[in-house]
Order: structure tokens, then C-alpha cells, then sequence
């Protein structure tokens, strides 16, 4: 289906975060590079994006070969977390991803909007309020929403229960291949924003709607 029958067609959108919204990608990149050297680990991040911070700790340790206990891997993740807070409160250079908030501000006149992403509640919501975006957002789920993140597709089937609408009303919108995979196995449209820029979706938002 073309991105302009999706978008004609949907009535709810759903948003992941990390990469989607946010340039957060260099900041978990370089938290993982820091809780890792330690243990002499170097990482791929594109191998754990789009996974939430629990799981890509524990593919990292697996590929490694490395066992941790509970309490150690709970450590990796809160120091992980706190690194990725500092840089999102006080780091210059934290913004969102080109247009997206033009494209939000559009559609929030049309549609209701939600967040799903495999982030940590705080971290997301921190995020939004610094980027003057939270208020937007009708529904947010994040990993302490569900019990298996992206790639399984029960975020967004939550999600769309939890705002009463179907799979065919629903429009998601993604940058890693875990939530496209998630959006695939959901059976909920997705439009990959790594290959239709979000400059290129508002004017199609646009014209479809007629609106100015």
C-alpha cells in the first residue's frame, strides 16, 4: 500500500521513540560503550537497536559469552539508564529527529496520537518534556508496560486496545527493524521513517487533508 493510502487511511498514530522521534541513538550508543569497557566489551549498537535496555544488556552478554547474576545485570542497566538521563537533560546537542516535530504538531490536529517504545518510561517521558513534545501524546506505553519488548508485537497490540481502535485504524511509525518487525508481526501498518523523511510525510499529510 502506498504511504499515501496508509496515512488516508488511519485514524490513530503511533509513534516509537528512540530513533523515530528523538536522535537518542548516539547517546544509548555511547552509555552501552561506557558500562561495557570495563569488562572489555566493545558493542554493535545497530545489532541491539530498538531493543529495550534488559534485553540488548543480555544479547551483549550472550554473544560474549559472558554470565552475570541478576543483581549485576540490574546495575549495567540503572548505570546504563542514568548515563542516557544526563546526556538528555544537559547535553547541547539532544534533538529530535529532522521535521518530526512539525509533522507531529500537523497531526495532532487530525489524530490521536500515542508513544510505544521499548524505553524505559522515565527515560521517554523525560525526553518528551525536554523537547517540549509530552503534551501531544494521548497514550504512552514503554518496557514496564509489557512483558516482552519489540520485536514481539504486544506493545502495539496494548496500545491500540488500550485506545479502542483496530489494527486497520492504527499507522505506525518506525525507524529500527525490531519495531518494524513488532509492526509486521502486529499486523498494524508501519511506514519506516528512515526511508520516508518526515519533511516528505508532512506535505503528504497535507494534501491528503486538505489542510494548510
Amino acid at each position: 500500500m502506498s504511504i499515501e493510502k496508509l496515512i488516508k487511511n488511519a485514524k490513530f498514530l503511533i509513534f516509537d521513540f528512540d530513533g523515530t522521534i528523538a536522535n537518542t541513538s548516539p547517546l544509548h550508543e555511547a552509555a552501552f560503550q561506557r558500562i561495557f569497557k570495563p569488562l572489555k566489551i566493545s558493542i554493535n549498537y545497530y545489532q541491539i537497536a530498538g531493543k529495550s535496555t534488559k534485553e540488548a544488556i543480555i544479547h551483549i552478554l550472550k554473544k560474549n559469552n559472558l554470565k552475570l547474576d541478576t543483581s549485576e545485570i540490574n546495575k549495567l542497566i540503572i548505570k546504563k539508564q542514568s548515563l542516557v538521563r544526563e546526556e538528555i537533560k544537559y547535553s547541547s546537542t539532544f534533538q529530535t529527529i529532522p521535521y518530526v516535530t512539525d509533522f507531529i504538531k500537523k497531526a495532532y490536529e487530525l489524530y490521536p496520537l500515542a508513544i510505544a517504545s521499548s524505553g524505559s518510561r522515565k527515560t521517554v517521558e523525560l525526553a518528551l518534556k525536554r523537547l517540549d513534545l509530552i503534551d501531544f501524546f494521548s497514550y504512552t506505553l514503554c518496557c514496564e508496560d509489557v512483558k516482552k519488548a519489540k520485536p514481539s508485537p504486544e506493545i502495539f497490540l496494548k496500545i491500540i486496545d488500550l485506545a479502542k481502535f483496530n489494527r486497520e485504524e492504527a499507522l505506525i511509525f518506525e525507524d529500527s527493524n525490531e519495531g518494524i518487525k513488532a509492526s509486521n508481526a502486529a499486523k498494524i501498518p508501519v511506514i519506516n521513517i528512515t526511508l520516508n523523511p518526515y519533511n516528505v510525510l508532512l506535505t503528504k499529510l497535507v494534501n491528503i487533508n486538505g489542510i494548510a
